[in-house]
């Protein structure tokens, strides 16, 4: 995987202080200082990066100038421009920004260099000829001014500049999107976290095929796996990878090539309910063991009922031994149903994977749908290679899978950073 590193070629600020001028020196102001609101541009000449290449990933570098602290509360933005700006741009007279893309950031801590990612700003440059390739700094929190390098700044460290992760098309694994006629796919915006409330958007909703639609797939001829397909649509956050194609079991697009599949030690000898494979398992057991699958069992069912109390506390406790004593005497499979459930693929560099795992259950008595999850991180964040996962989940369903109850496998995921 080859890179590139793109200095800013202009820079300038703008301030409502000096409404009919503007600002253009060794640093950018972004932000606002108590009375006055400071907003900066960057315009990038993205001409030296291949035509026949697939991005990767891609980020914005600034360097901090001052304020080399830790403040999680000020938020600064970035915008895409749909206007260019120039020597005559003013705060009367601005350029007008593209809202459809937006990043959050938040530069106050104790590094000098501040990274943003914006893969799929860089994705849509890349495809558009004819696009503006400027963005807008700016922040709306009060006493948040913060200065960087700009593009004209003497000190050469300091300036800004975008680092772009690429891999040719004339790469086997990419050989397919080479084609000229080959089906783009749509360019999708990845929104920010947001740091506050650790609220990620989801850009992958896996949803698994169950075992008779998986049989006329056209990509996959072993029916004991199922496919991981993504959903995306215009709300969708961009991962830093694309989906992938198979064709006669090899790759043809970019990761990840994501798939769940039941082992084949788990299909033998099995009996099957609504095409989903039932598996029980009898482990060794110890007082640890049951506690940790009853206890929460009851607890939870109580909190749903709204009887969690002292009194039902004290009783939750008796029926744990009471249930600890009759699991000794009972194969531990009469309370528990396990599934293991494989999860394979492979995540961009530089990049962090928030997974989970979710089997839902819909009980045939009651119609009631019960959901038992695992999540996982997979961290690829100081590699610039892909990082490939091969992992396999062991998830406890309590109470067990009854004849007739319905079995959903789901895999959800998105990336932090």
């Amino acid at each position: 995987m080859a890179s590139i590193i793109i200095p800013a070629s202009k820079s300038l600020t703008i301030t409502n202080k000096f409404p009919t001028r503007n600002i253009n020196n060794d640093i950018i102001s972004v932000g606002n200082d108590g009375i006055n609101n400071y907003i900066s541009y960057l315009f990038f000449d993205i001409s030296t990066i291949p035509n026949d290449v697939s991005i990767s990933y891609a980020e914005l570098v600034l360097f901090k100038t001052d304020k080399f602290y830790d403040d999680d509360d000020k938020i600064f933005e970035v915008y895409s421009l749909d206007e260019y700006f120039s020597t005559y741009t003013t705060f009367r007279n601005h350029p007008r920004i593209n809202d459809n893309f937006k990043k959050i950031f938040y530069p106050m801590t104790s590094k000098t260099a501040v990274a943003i990612p914006i893969t799929s700003l860089v994705k849509i440059w890349l495809k558009d000829v004819n696009i503006n390739t400027s963005i807008m700094l700016c922040s709306r929190i009060k006493n948040s001014l913060l200065h960087f390098g700009s593009a004209i700044c003497r000190q050469k460290y300091l300036i800004p500049f975008l680092k772009v992760y690429f891999t040719s098309y004339t790469d086997k694994r990419f050989r397919s999107r080479a084609n000229p006629h080959a089906e783009k796919e749509p360019m999708i915006q990845k929104n920010y976290p947001n740091r506050n409330n650790n609220i990620y958007n989801n850009p992958i909703e896996g949803l698994i095929e169950q075992y008779n639609s998986v049989k006329n797939n056209p990509f996959q001829k072993d029916h004991n796996n199922v496919i991981l397909k993504h959903y995306q649509n215009n709300s969708a956050p961009d991962p830093p990878l694309t989906k992938s194609a198979f064709v006669n079991g090899e790759i043809l697009d970019s990761y990840p090539n994501i798939l769940i599949n039941k082992s084949n030690s788990l299909l033998n000898s099995m009996p099957f309910h609504n095409n989903i494979a039932q598996q029980q398992l009898q482990l060794p057991l110890t007082p640890k063991i049951a506690a940790g699958f009853i206890v929460p069992y009851l607890i939870s069912n109580s909190i749903i009922n709204n009887q969690l109390s002292l009194d039902s506390l004290n009783s939750i406790i008796d029926n744990i031994f009471i249930l600890l004593k009759d699991i000794f005497t009972h194969s531990f499979h009469d309370y528990c149903t396990l599934r293991q459930i494989h999860v394979t693929g492979t995540v961009a560099p530089y990049s962090k994977y928030i997974a989970a795992v979710n089997v839902r259950v819909q009980r045939h008595s009651s119609n009631h749908i019960d959901n038992y999850y695992t999540t996982d991180i997979y961290d690829n964040l100081s590699s610039d290679f892909p990082m490939h996962i091969d992992k396999t989940y062991n998830i406890a369903i309590m109470p067990k899978i009854d004849l007739g109850d319905n079995e959903e496998i789901l895999f959800y995921g998105s990336y932090k950073e």
